[in-house]
C-alpha cells in the first residue's frame, strides 16, 4: 500500500527527466566565482531542479569526503552517519535530474506537461520509498549499462548480448539496487548518531584492515581518463568474475574457454582487438572488497560508505548529462561545478594542472601511505598525515570523475 496516499511508482514514473536537462541551459551564467546557479529572478520549476541536481551532488562528495575523515580517525560511528547523508544526497540529485524535488513534505515533480505536481512525505522516508520505484525504471538501467565502460567504445551494454542478458541482471540485482536496504543505512545512522553505544561496547583500537579499506576505496576512484574511473573498469571486471564463478563453478578450464569467447564476440561486435580489451580486463582491479561491502546487508561503516561511494559515481554520471549544450558549449552546470572546485580548494583551471593529472598526489598518498601500529595514531604522524590528508578528500573525485 503507498505510504500516506503517496504512489511512489506513480511519481518516478510521470516524471519528465527531459525538461530538467533541457532546462539546464537557461541557468544563470557563471560570469564570476561568486556567480548562483538561478541568479537574482523567479526561476521555473525545471530550471531549479537542474540546479539542484549538481548541487545535491557536489554536496554528496562532501559528505563521502567527511566520512573518510572520521573513519581515518578511527570514528566510524560519525563515518557511518556522513556516509549516510552523502547516500541521501546522491539519491536527492539523481531525483533532481529525474524531474522530483524532495523538500521535506514540500515535495513536487514536473510532469510531461512542464507542471508541478506537489506531494507530502518526510524526507528520510519519501526518499527510499521513491528509491524503491526509480531503480527498476530503465532510465536507471541505462545509466549503468551505458555509462560505465571497460575501455573507450566497450560499455556494460554492449556486454549484454554476449553474456545472455546476465550482465544487467546482476548490475541491478547483485551490486544491488533492489538489494542495498538503505533504509537499514538509515537506522544504523540513527544508532550510531543518537545512541550512546559505548556504554556496552569496549572501546577498541583500529585494526590495519581499516587502512587497507581506504586504500581500495581510492583505488576505485583514481582515473583511468580525465572522465572514468577505476571503478568503472573494475566493476565490469567484478560481474564478469562473479558469473563466471556461477556458470562453471570450480573448472578453471571451461571458465577461461568461456572468457575467451566472450572477448572474442565483444571484440567482434565493437571492433576493439581481443588482445586490447584482454588486457583491459587484466588490468582492472581484482580486489572486490569495496563491491562485496557494497552488496552486504550489513550496516558497518565500510558497507555504507562503499554504498555511498556506488550512489555517488551513479549520480555523477547522470549529473553530466547536463554539463553540455547542444551547441556544443559548457553548460552553466559545469562551469558552476568548476568554480566549486575552487571553492573546495581542490582544483583551479587557471593553474595549468589537467583535471588527470590533478590526481596524480592522491595517486601517490594511496602508494605510500604505510601507518603501523598503533592505528590510528601513526596514521596522522609525520609523513603518513599528508597521506591521510590527501585521502579524506573524496570529494577530489569530482575533479576527473565527470566530463566537463
Amino acid at each position: 500500500m503507498p505510504r500516506n496516499n503517496i504512489d511512489p511508482k506513480k511519481i518516478v514514473r510521470c516524471a519528465d527527466p527531459k525538461r530538467v536537462r533541457a532546462a539546464a541551459g537557461n541557468l544563470s551564467p557563471m560570469g564570476s566565482p561568486t556567480a548562483t546557479l538561478l541568479g537574482n529572478t523567479q526561476s521555473k520549476f525545471d530550471t531549479e531542479l537542474a540546479a539542484d541536481q549538481i548541487i545535491h551532488l557536489a554536496e554528496g562528495w562532501r559528505y563521502l569526503a567527511s566520512a573518510l575523515y572520521a573513519f581515518a580517525n578511527h570514528s566510524e560511528g560519525a563515518a557511518t552517519h556522513q556516509a549516510y547523508y552523502a547516500e541521501l544526497r546522491a539519491a536527492l540529485s539523481l531525483f533532481s535530474g529525474h524531474g522530483i524535488k524532495i523538500n521535506n513534505n514540500k515535495n513536487a515533480y514536473l510532469n510531461s506537461s512542464g507542471k508541478r505536481i506537489g506531494f507530502p512525505g518526510l524526507t528520510h522516508t519519501i526518499v527510499w520509498d521513491l528509491w524503491n520505484e526509480w531503480v527498476r525504471l530503465p532510465a536507471a538501467e541505462d545509466l549503468l549499462n551505458k555509462n560505465i565502460k571497460l575501455t573507450p567504445g566497450v560499455t556494460l551494454d554492449s556486454l549484454r548480448p554476449f553474456l545472455g542478458g546476465a550482465v544487467a541482471a546482476q548490475a541491478l540485482e547483485k551490486w544491488g539496487y533492489d538489494l542495498l536496504k538503505l533504509t537499514d543505512d538509515h537506522n544504523a545512522r540513527n544508532e550510531k548518531s543518537y545512541q550512546p553505544y559505548w556504554e556496552s561496547k569496549p572501546l577498541t583500537l583500529m585494526a590495519p584492515q581499516k587502512v587497507g579499506f581506504i586504500k581500495a576505496l581510492w583505488d576505485l576512484m583514481l582515473p583511468t581518463t580525465e572522465t572514468e574511473l577505476q571503478f568503472d573498469a573494475g566493476y565490469i571486471k567484478y560481474l564478469i568474475t562473479k558469473l563466471q564463478s556461477e556458470l562453471h563453478r570450480g573448472d578453471a578450464q571451461a571458465s577461461e574457454a568461456w572468457l575467451k569467447k566472450v572477448i572474442a564476440d565483444v571484440s567482434g561486435d565493437c571492433g576493439i582487438e581481443e588482445e586490447s580489451l584482454s588486457h583491459s580486463i587484466s588490468q582492472a582491479t581484482s580486489d572486490f572488497q569495496i563491491f562485496e561491502y557494497a552488496g552486504a546487508p550489513e550496516v558497518e561503516a565500510e558497507n555504507v560508505i562503499s554504498r555511498a561511494f556506488f550512489l555517488l559515481r551513479i549520480a555523477t554520471l547522470s549529473a553530466q548529462n547536463n554539463f553540455h549544450l547542444p551547441n556544443g558549449a559548457m553548460s552553466p552546470c559545469a562551469k558552476w561545478l568548476e568554480n566549486w572546485l575552487g571553492h573546495a580548494g581542490l582544483w583551479r583551471k587557471t593553474d595549468g594542472i589537467s583535471r588527470y593529472d590533478a590526481a596524480e598526489d592522491y595517486r601517490i598518498a594511496v602508494s605510500i601511505l604505510a601507518p603501523t601500529a598503533p592505528l590510528p595514531e601513526t596514521i596522522w604522524n609525520e609523513s603518513n598525515a599528508f597521506c591521510a590528508a590527501k585521502l579524506s578528500r573524496a570529494d577530489a573525485c569530482l575533479i576527473w570523475g565527470a566530463s566537463y
